[in-house]
């Protein structure tokens, strides 16, 4: 795996898949929360290596944690203006090209995992029911918690329980920092294959991988995007 597609994997998988997905599903107002989101994340981040020291701050050798360092500061504008905001959303398609690139047909069937929040899940769980999910799909082999958070802040998931079979398109991401087996998913067509738990479960089985081409090509025309 080269250094541009590691970038590309660490940004994605950090703040910028708001960027990235809200991009693919042609989300105008959620895209520009994206924007903003990724930004004052990333700004964050930059301020706490330049606090700690990059090494310090990835706990990584001086020279990789120096090129981290200027990878935050290249993507990161000290503001978010017209001219930015095109800069961050050509960054984008090019991740999404760059990971999509990357990705290798699978060696043999996984059981992935996804936990997508209740009001941005599928909503008709009709078994047999084919659905297109357009985002870069980051998923796990080792399945997470259905509910985080307490009281008022509980958030409440459901969870995609996903077959992939073998010659289907992944991304495995070596040094998965969250020791979660990450896997990616490029946009993808789906079947319901059944529900559990009251339709907090979904088992999905992939069909597809759909034209990556194409969907940013639509994205950028809802969005009056001209680059």
């Amino acid at each position: 795996m080269n250094e541009s597609t590691r970038e590309s994997i660490r940004f994605f998988t950090g703040a910028d898949y708001l960027v990235v997905n809200n991009l693919l599903w042609a989300n105008k107002i959620n895209l520009r929360r994206g924007i903003e989101a990724a930004h004052r994340n990333n700004a964050g981040v930059i301020r706490e290596a330049m606090e700690m020291t990059p090494e310090v701050r990835w706990g990584v050798p001086k020279e990789e944690g120096e090129k981290l360092l200027e990878a935050y500061r290249r993507r990161t504008p000290d503001e978010i203006t017209e001219a930015s905001e095109a800069k961050i959303i050509e960054t984008a398609i090019n991740d999404i090209r760059t990971i999509c690139d990357s990705m290798r047909p699978a060696d043999s069937e996984m059981t992935l995992y996804r936990n997508v929040e209740e009001e941005h899940a599928i909503k008709e769980l009709t078994v047999g029911k084919e659905v297109d999910l357009l985002g870069l799909t980051s998923t796990s082999s080792t399945g997470q918690k259905i509910d985080y958070g307490n009281g008022s802040f509980k958030t409440a998931f459901c969870i995609y329980e996903i077959k992939i079979s073998v010659g289907l398109p992944v991304l495995i991401v070596e040094n998965d920092y969250r020791e979660e087996n990450e896997v990616i998913l490029p946009p993808m067509r789906y079947r319901i294959s059944g529900t559990r738990d009251n339709g907090k479960i979904a088992a999905l089985e992939a069909i597809k991988p759909l034209d990556i081409s194409l969907i940013i090509k639509n994205a950028k025309m809802a969005l009056n995007i001209r680059n």
